[in-house]
C-alpha cells in the first residue's frame, strides 16, 4: 500500500500551486493528475515518484490522511478552522522534537518500542479520537482512527504503530506550519516607540 500513496507528495501540492493561479476545479484537477503522471514516468532507473518515497520513506497513514485533504480543500473551498490546524500541528511537532531523538537512544526512554506491543499506545490514541470527535475536531479523528485501523490490517510494511500515526516528513512540515504561524503574528504585533 505504502508506494500507491507516495504519489500525493506530487498531487496534493500540485492542486495548491494551480491554484494560486485562479483555474477552475476541472483545470485544477487536469493539471494535478497530469503532473502527477509525469511523475510516475521512470527517468533512468526510478520515477520522481520513486525518489521521492526513498528520500522521505513510507508516509504515516495520518501524513495520508492530510494530504487527501489538503487535496480535497483545493478541489472544493473548504477549510478547517486555523486555530485547530495550529494546536494539531503543535502537538505533532512536540511529539516529533520528543518522540525521535529518544526513539535513537538519547534518553533513558525509548518510545518507539511502545508501538510494538501496541496496547497502551492503541488505548492513548483510541482516547485522543474519542477526545477528537467530543470537541469536534473531525480531521484529527479521522487521522486517528485511520492510522489505527491501517494498522490493525497491517497496510504498511511496518509492524511498528507509531510508523502509521507520525513520520519525520509531517514532523518537519509541522514544525514548519507553527513557525510560519508564529514569524507571522510576531510580524503583524505593533512596536511601540
Amino acid at each position: 500500500m505504502a508506494e500507491y500513496v507516495v504519489p500525493l507528495l506530487v498531487f496534493a501540492p500540485t492542486l495548491a500551486l494551480v491554484r494560486r493561479f485562479g483555474y477552475r476545479v476541472p483545470a485544477r484537477m487536469a493539471t494535478g493528475l497530469v503532473v502527477t503522471m509525469i511523475a510516475l514516468i521512470p527517468l533512468g532507473e526510478a520515477s520522481v515518484v520513486t525518489y521521492l518515497r526513498g528520500i522521505f520513506g513510507d508516509l504515516s497513514i495520518t501524513s495520508v490522511v492530510l494530504l487527501l485533504y489538503w487535496a480535497s480543500t483545493h478541489v472544493k473551498q473548504t477549510r478547517i478552522n486555523a486555530s485547530q490546524n495550529l494546536i494539531a500541528c503543535s502537538v505533532v511537532g512536540v511529539t516529533g522534537v520528543w518522540f525521535y531523538p529518544t526513539a535513537t537512544g538519547l534518553g533513558p526512554f525509548d518510545p518507539y518500542a511502545l508501538g510494538y506491543e501496541p496496547l497502551l499506545l492503541s488505548g492513548i490514541a483510541a482516547t485522543l479520537c474519542l477526545a477528537s470527535i467530543w470537541i469536534r475536531w473531525y480531521l484529527t479523528a479521522t487521522c486517528i482512527l485511520a492510522a489505527l485501523i491501517v494498522y490493525q490490517l497491517q497496510g504498511l510494511p511496518s509492524h511498528n504503530l507509531w510508523d502509521y500515526l507520525i513520520d519525520p516528513l509531517l514532523v518537519v512540515f509541522s514544525l514548519g506550519y507553527v513557525g510560519v504561524k508564529i514569524w507571522r503574528r510576531y510580524r503583524e504585533t505593533p512596536r511601540s516607540a
